[in-house]
């Protein structure tokens, strides 16, 4: 009874969803519609830019940048910076993915969200800003008016690949020999002017999950009366908690019924439990005996293909690259139509026009008596041509319901296969009588 009622539930949670969608509910997101949802560079910087940026058209001028800078202030001791209309937000300025300048100082933000660094990356990104504006080294070696921010996707601590932090809050490149590689290879590419130098930079590691979250909240409560404005920052902040896997469904929600309840979830469990195994019997009922059954009807009532058969052997069904099922008119052919898969469990389904022994050569009958066939692209040597089944995956879960449930439509797909296929070998002069008839010639 137990059972019967979470369905019920389960199905009344579906209906709903339906009519929330129906009424205007959705979570469909102006950025990952555009976008993979953690492209650095043309999504993430490009966006962080235009609200940071006091000239974008956002007309708020400095305001986001200043919100930015005061939450910076927050993670660094005795950090200032200087914000103006003249503060320049540049994007992939020689690679930097965001630089911010207001001409006497200088950020460096690193967008990582789980791309890897390059070699000698933000030492290179340093060098470039240090030289191009001939930065002052204070007392303790430290480079004046430069800061480097590390942007990750979430709050664990993440070392650049190749540099060192010193007391967690400057950064240096300490591997000599690896600089002057690096050295060599960006000057020999005309990536930087002048050969680079390790210096020690003021840094902090800030991240999406938490620093950016917060910015972008506060700017959110600021421009809440401005309607696009809200909605932009609204969509992107979805955009982020989706990245995180932190976004919760405007519709209702099944994973909530689901942990609403310990019975609930001890339901949920026993049907993960079994569902691995009913899945597997669905499929292989399926394949040893609902299409073998429904092919031969189609075989036996077609006019083309009356007389022919279709037979299984199920100890191959398991097998990797494993032909098990195989159609033709004459037992005794070497090389029939046949069904077969790539990996076990009745996965990653092919079709094809195959051998199923080992010693019977395709290339010399291709070559010598059916030389029509060599123009075949999809050929290996076991088949003269195979191709990939529509429902190449069994285990997918809306082909196994399929093969339950709708066993006579994808048996009819599955037997098109096979005429299809017989058709396209007609048209090319060739039948499988008489390949086979040419095989025992060789």
């Amino acid at each position: 009874m137990k059972y019967k009622n979470f369905f019920s539930e389960i199905q009344e949670i579906q209906e709903t969803q339906k009519r929330q969608k129906q009424r205007g509910l959705n979570d469909y997101n102006i950025f990952s519609s555009l976008y993979k949802q953690s492209n650095e560079v043309d999504l993430h910087s490009k966006f962080l830019v235009s609200l940071l940026n006091p000239s974008s058209q956002h007309y708020q001028e400095d305001f986001f940048l200043q919100l930015f800078i005061d939450h910076l202030k927050t993670k660094i001791v005795n950090f200032d910076f200087e914000c103006s209309l003249s503060v320049k937000v540049l994007r992939e300025y020689r690679d930097i993915d965001i630089y911010i300048t207001n001409g006497n100082q200088h950020i460096i933000i690193e967008n990582k969200i789980w791309a890897k660094d390059q070699a000698c990356q933000i030492m290179k990104y340093i060098n470039i800003v240090v030289n191009e504006n001939s930065l002052d080294i204070d007392d303790n070696g430290v480079v004046k008016d430069l800061l480097v921010i590390y942007l990750t996707a979430r709050t664990t601590k993440i070392k650049p690949d190749g540099h060192e932090l010193v007391e967690n809050k400057y950064i240096t490149y300490p591997n000599t020999d690896s600089l002057s590689k690096c050295s060599k290879e960006m000057l020999a590419s005309k990536r930087i002017d002048t050969s680079l130098q390790n210096y020690k930079v003021r840094y902090v590691q800030m991240n999406y999950e938490h620093d950016i979250l917060f910015w972008l909240n506060t700017i959110h409560k600021e421009v809440y009366n401005l309607l696009n404005l809200r909605i932009i920052v609204e969509q992107y902040i979805e955009l982020i908690e989706r990245l995180l896997g932190q976004y919760n469904s405007k519709v209702n929600n099944m994973k909530e019924f689901l942990v609403s309840s310990e019975e609930n979830l001890k339901i949920a469990a026993d049907i993960y439990d079994n569902y691995s195994t009913i899945r597997s019997k669905i499929v292989k009922d399926f394949f040893s005996k609902h299409l073998i059954e429904g092919f031969q009807t189609l075989l036996d009532e077609s006019d083309n293909y009356k007389g022919w058969s279709i037979s299984v052997d199920t100890s191959k069904l398991n097998e990797k690259h494993s032909y098990p099922i195989k159609v033709y008119e004459d037992v005794q052919w070497k090389i029939v139509f046949q069904f077969g898969f790539t990996k076990k469990d009745m996965n990653d389904g092919y079709y094809g026009i195959s051998k199923y022994e080992e010693l019977t050569s395709l290339s010399e009958l291709r070559e010598k008596y059916c030389p029509q066939l060599l123009d075949w692209k999809e050929h290996s040597n076991w088949s003269l041509f195979w191709n990939r089944t529509p429902m190449r995956y069994s285990n997918d879960k809306k082909n196994f319901i399929r093969f339950k449930f709708d066993t006579d439509k994808v048996v009819e797909e599955y037997f098109n296969l096979f005429t299809t296929t017989m058709a396209v070998l007609a048209d090319k002069g060739c039948t499988l009588k008489e390949i086979n008839n040419k095989l025992n010639s060789i």
